[in-house]
């Protein structure tokens, strides 16, 4: 399966290359980047053509990114080459062993990597997630498997014990016409013993 997943992925990462919106960073990345610090590492879930991975290191930080596709990374390699690529199934790959002081993750889920963030990401980290709605189902009738929507409220009560810094919900317009989804920015807490 996960190699039918990613001839899957290069098929479409294939198709995209040429197409300018997969050329911005994510618009929540760049609206709260005076958030982000001035150097240290940022991780990328799932980064596609990389282009929030290449706005993270054009922001000073040293950027690992990891997707399924090795033509996405190929992409984003040549995008930025300072990147550090990690071809993996994240649904059978750890994350790194690694601290970071930023981690995204844009539309992708895989619910759990989620328990896994607080121990990634360093006291003071900052999370930035946005992802499908079940309210996709709304707009795209069966065209998405139920499993890779976030449920009303979902994100939030996950993240519910971290500094959130902004979180909405709703239907808004995307490069290929509306989509539902659930944004989120938040802190991991200062305190050690205030866990998830």
């Amino acid at each position: 399966m996960p190699r039918e997943d990613a001839e899957r992925w290069n098929a479409r990462y294939q198709s995209l290359i040429h197409t300018s919106d997969m050329d911005r960073p994510r618009e929540l990345l760049v609206s709260f980047a005076h958030l982000l610090p001035s150097s240290g590492w940022a991780l990328d879930l799932a980064t596609g053509l990389g282009a929030s991975a290449a706005f993270l290191a054009r922001r000073g930080l040293t950027v690992v990114a990891i997707d399924i596709s090795w033509t996405a990374l190929q992409y984003a390699r040549q995008r930025c080459p300072s990147l550090n690529l990690i071809l993996a199934d994240l649904t059978e790959s750890p994350l790194p062993p690694k601290e970071f002081d930023v981690l995204t993750n844009f539309y992708y889920l895989e619910r759990s990597l989620f328990p896994h963030f607080y121990s990634r990401l360093k006291p003071g980290g900052w999370l930035f997630i946005e992802t499908l709605t079940e309210r996709m189902e709304e707009l795209l009738p069966g065209q998405i498997a139920p499993a890779h929507l976030l449920k009303e409220g979902e994100l939030y009560e996950t993240f519910k014990h971290w500094k959130i810094i902004y979180y909405n919900e709703g239907i808004t317009q995307g490069h290929s016409g509306l989509k539902a989804v659930a944004s989120l920015v938040a802190q991991r807490p200062l305190n050690p013993w205030r866990t998830p």
